[in-house]
């Protein structure tokens, strides 16, 4: 499971030999198992307020916390695999339909990846303060950077995999080589 997740992290599942060939290989468990997991430790994190300010549902609260978000993960995959595979059989994408699924997979697992990393910088701050509106701006600036880190994955990944953008590149690419070849006119 690690060392999947690793691959995802470092870019080498994402290298561009594999993806021109249509292929996005990555194993779908351990990806799977390590949603969960990280889930559970990004969720206990944001449910560490509640332990740390002891009340009648404070176990509760941190429970379900570590429950609720890799749920909302795995729901996330269920809700958004049709129209992702739908958006990238409309622009031109070779991905078979189990592909589309890793990809979506990997995504999630890079966003939770770094969500489940700041789960002690959370926990720190749930533990030395007592304002449960910073805790609430806190954990939706943590999760909008995860989300921002995930969704570039995602589009950068998805940007490889288009025919016409690596057509593009490759005449822009030609193009500006050849105007920084030109004899230069004083």
């Amino acid at each position: 499971m690690l060392s999947a997740l690793d691959q995802v992290l470092r870019g080498e599942s994402t290298n561009l030999a594999t993806l021109r060939q249509g292929r996005f290989d990555v194993p779908l468990n351990a990806l799977t198992l390590a949603i969960v997991l990280l889930g559970l430790v990004a969720g206990m994190g944001m449910g560490s307020f509640a332990v740390f300010r002891p009340g009648t549902h404070s176990v509760a609260q941190f429970f379900a916390s570590a429950v609720k978000v890799p749920l909302l993960f795995v729901l996330t995959v269920v809700v958004t695999f049709p129209s992702l595979y739908v958006f990238n059989a409309l622009v031109g994408s070779r991905l078979s339909m189990l592909a589309i699924l890793r990809l979506i997979v990997a995504c999630l697992a890079v966003t939770l990846t770094v969500l489940a990393s700041f789960a002690p910088i959370v926990a720190f701050f749930a533990a030395s303060t007592t304002s449960y509106h910073f805790m609430v701006l806190l954990n939706v600036a943590l999760c909008a950077v995860a989300g921002f880190l995930g969704l570039s994955f995602l589009l950068r990944t998805l940007h490889r995999l288009t025919p016409g953008n690596r057509s593009r590149r490759a005449s822009r690419d030609s193009a500006c080589c050849k105007s920084a070849d030109a004899p230069t006119t004083n």
